[in-house]
């Protein structure tokens, strides 16, 4: 079905019989969009993002049906959180729904691939009572986006646990040892959650202690010097060194199949991130964010958002430079140009950029390497092949 250019773009409501096995065929449908020069789609899988937070600590006398490999989700457990059963029927409210940003036509002509007919229809449209293809609005989308990640059900959504430092003291809010002092011993993620491993004093006894599906909401943080501020700044060197390497990869076309696919993971990670919040004095590591999901928007291929984060960057940039020349020249100014030369493919912004690193000689090298990588000449086909 050809794709009519004058229609407009709406997130429209699909459902899946499987939720992981659709969600990676969008991204690849993803990739052979970039190839071809077309914008990609942006999606929601709503059971891809809701984690189940299920307690593994179980009442005694429940232990026997967990033994005989029943599924006891719903077993009520007294220890276990309210958000939990909460969690958990959204997740099995929302199992079979998908949203994808894009035009009727366009996600018609994916439904209508090989791929979606061998696997028997795995994704197709939700009808309503009129049978019409209902859509919502931009605006229910960001607010259902919003909700998951303030309600910290999602681990992609939920990054400051990353920032969880061996030694910290930290207080639990919901298990049996709430309200006493742990101290972290190791935080990591796995398939089933975020599992934080602590030791605490109990009895004149030092205990070790595994924390099965910890959320942030969970945690109460007692080093005052760990403050959001400190929290947003790591997320910040975080993003820097996750993109750079996939700029890196990018640009230098050393890309496979499968790392093309974590990649793309990554940058809904860090796209998912976007509501961010930063105080008032938090100006300087709030246009290093912008200048990162500007960054991460160009990569995915993500058009409407590259002209609304294009448009936040060049508010930050006036603000800069409204400043003394001493003042002006900071790395973020010129990771701000290095944004937008990706994003608009104006060459001033790279000769900014190129002109700061001569002048100025910032100590950043991951600053050096992605002005380097953007003074390539292949930089804006790589990055920006629908251009």
């Amino acid at each position: 079905m050809p794709v009519q250019t004058n229609e407009l773009r709406h997130w429209f409501v699909l459902t899946t019989l499987d939720p992981l096995d659709s969600e990676q065929q969008i991204r690849r449908e993803n990739i052979g969009r970039e190839s071809e020069g077309l914008s990609a789609f942006k999606f929601v899988v709503p059971a891809q993002l809701l984690k189940r937070r299920v307690s593994h600590d179980l009442p005694e006398d429940c232990e026997d049906i967990a033994s005989n490999g029943k599924d006891y989700q719903n077993i009520a457990d007294p220890r276990n959180r309210e958000s939990v059963r909460q969690n958990n029927e959204i997740r099995s409210a929302l199992r079979h729904y998908l949203f994808i940003f894009g035009r009727e036509s366009e996600i018609s002509c994916f439904l209508d691939g090989d791929w979606n007919k061998f696997h028997h229809n795995r994704i197709q449209f939700f009808y309503d009572s009129e049978r019409k293809r209902p859509y919502v609005s931009q605006k229910t989308m960001d607010e259902f986006v919003r909700m998951l990640a303030d309600k910290r059900l999602s681990f992609e959504l939920s990054p400051a646990l990353d920032t969880l430092q061996k030694g910290e003291p930290i207080r639990f809010r919901n298990n049996a040892f709430a309200g006493r002092t742990a101290y972290v011993v190791e935080s990591r993620r796995t398939k089933d959650g975020n599992v934080v491993t602590v030791e605490l004093d109990l009895i004149g006894n030092v205990l070790r202690l595994k924390v099965q599906n910890v959320s942030d909401s969970d945690i109460i943080h007692l080093d005052t010097e760990r403050t959001k501020y400190a929290k947003n700044n790591e997320l910040i060197k975080s993003n820097q060194k996750k993109l750079l390497a996939i700029l890196r990869r990018r640009i230098n076309m050393k890309e496979t199949e499968q790392s093309r696919m974590d990649d793309m993971q990554t940058l809904n990670t860090i796209y998912a991130t976007r509501f961010r919040s930063f105080d008032d004095n938090e100006t300087t590591s709030y246009r290093h964010f912008i200048a990162q999901i500007l960054i991460c928007v160009c990569l995915l291929h993500y058009r409407d958002e590259i002209s609304a984060y294009t448009a936040k960057a060049l508010a930050e940039l006036t603000e800069i430079d409204k400043q003394s020349e001493s003042k002006a020249a900071t790395d973020v100014r010129t990771r701000l140009h290095i944004a937008l030369f990706l994003a608009t493919g104006k060459p001033e912004y790279r000769a900014n950029a190129r002109a700061y690193i001569r002048d100025h000689q910032p100590k950043s090298e991951n600053l050096k390497t992605l002005v380097r990588l953007i003074s390539k000449r292949q930089t804006l086909k790589i990055i920006r092949n629908f251009h």
